[in-house]
């Protein structure tokens, strides 16, 4: 049944991807191919303060509630006017809740310290409580700076969260990880298990296509939703309950392009055919025959205004929901009513230690 889409009006939250590149190499990334070469598909885009500023109206900046950095495939931080951005968007609207995920592996300390006196809220990627365990999957970051660079931020009064994706080669240091963020001024420690294994390991590559690692899950802490993927028939004929929309949320992708999610934003580059596409590329052929209809340049900031995107374009994303060749796999994938929340399928636990007691909070 075709649920309504929200108004221009009616939108919240943004989620906002500054920029497609990033100094990592996450074995399971979608950016690389196996934490080694970037994938020739990917457009490593950047959105300048000045397409911020043009795109987002101060009247739609302060009917916000939320505005997050993250995306698909980039970090926030590396982008040049990640700090100018949300400085501006704090001018126009002092009540908005600025969420910045990252690996918090760049950037000098002034950087650090300005975000913090934003009173910004930063989810810091460290998955582990030592730079030999934190290194296997967050690979060319340093442990260390990352530490340093949350100590500053949480010393100027920034909000922290210790986000740990756990494998079993750093399980054992989950509980020095815990004492650690609460020591150093953490509000939360999260620990996550990733649903992207296909099987008992993943091979990490290099540059050259070269295996230099195997991961492996966690057996103390499993992913909630490994045990039971639906199977294809579910997919194919689930009730699909859209999250974004009672959330009035959207997606801006470092291309410009808009989508309702970033899950529809993240196979925009999976076209089949195409170099380094995923294999997953024809399960959603769909979508790409959906994008195709509407036009991927209209989906685009560049070239089209956001209220016209919202309520002209992103309908057409919620109305190829029933059975059919139509029917949108990925939206049945994350918002299908099949017995499992993909939104929180990887959160196995969550610690709240309350506001820093930083001297400068």
């Amino acid at each position: 049944m075709f649920q309504r889409f929200y108004s221009y009006a009616e939108v919240r939250n943004l989620h906002l991807e500054p920029s497609a590149k990033c100094q990592a190499a996450c074995p399971m990334c979608g950016r690389n191919i196996a934490g080694g070469r970037t994938r020739a598909n990917l457009p490593l885009k950047e959105i300048a303060l000045a397409e911020f500023v043009e795109w987002f109206s101060p009247t739609f900046l302060r009917q916000l509630s939320t505005l997050t950095f993250c995306g698909n495939f980039g970090d926030p931080i590396i982008a040049q006017d990640c700090l100018p951005m949300l400085e501006h968007a704090r001018r126009m609207n002092r009540r908005l809740h600025l969420n910045l995920i990252t690996n918090g592996s760049a950037r000098a300390k002034s950087f650090w310290s300005d975000l913090g006196a934003l009173g910004a809220h930063v989810h810091f990627a460290l998955d582990g409580a030592t730079a030999e365990t934190h290194r296997r999957y967050r690979r060319h970051t340093r442990f260390e700076t990352i530490l340093e660079n949350a100590s500053t931020f949480v010393d100027a009064g920034g909000r922290a969260t210790w986000d740990m994706l756990v494998f079993a080669h750093n399980q054992h240091e989950v509980e020095t990880a815990r004492a650690m963020a609460r020591k150093m001024g953490f509000e939360r420690f999260v620990l996550k298990s990733t649903t992207r294994f296909n099987g008992p390991e993943h091979r990490v590559l290099d540059d050259d296509g070269q295996e230099v690692d195997r991961l492996h899950p966690s057996d103390r802490f499993p992913a909630p939703a490994l045990a039971a993927r639906p199977d294809r028939e579910a997919l194919a004929t689930c009730p699909i309950q859209c999250k974004v929309i009672p959330q009035g949320s959207v997606y801006v992708a470092a291309t410009g392009h808009v989508f309702p999610c970033c899950w529809l934003g993240a196979i925009l580059h999976d076209k089949p055919g195409l170099p380094d596409s995923r294999k997953s590329s024809a399960a959603h052929k769909s979508y790409h025959d959906l994008v195709a209809r509407i036009g991927e340049h209209r989906l685009n900031l560049r070239e089209t205004p956001l209220p016209v995107i919202i309520e002209r374009y992103l309908p057409h994303f919620t109305r190829a929901w029933g059975p059919g060749r139509e029917r949108l796999v990925k939206c049945a994938q994350i918002c299908g009513q099949t017995g499992i929340d993909a939104f929180n399928s990887t959160y196995v636990s969550t610690d709240e230690f309350g506001p820093s007691t930083s001297s400068a909070a």
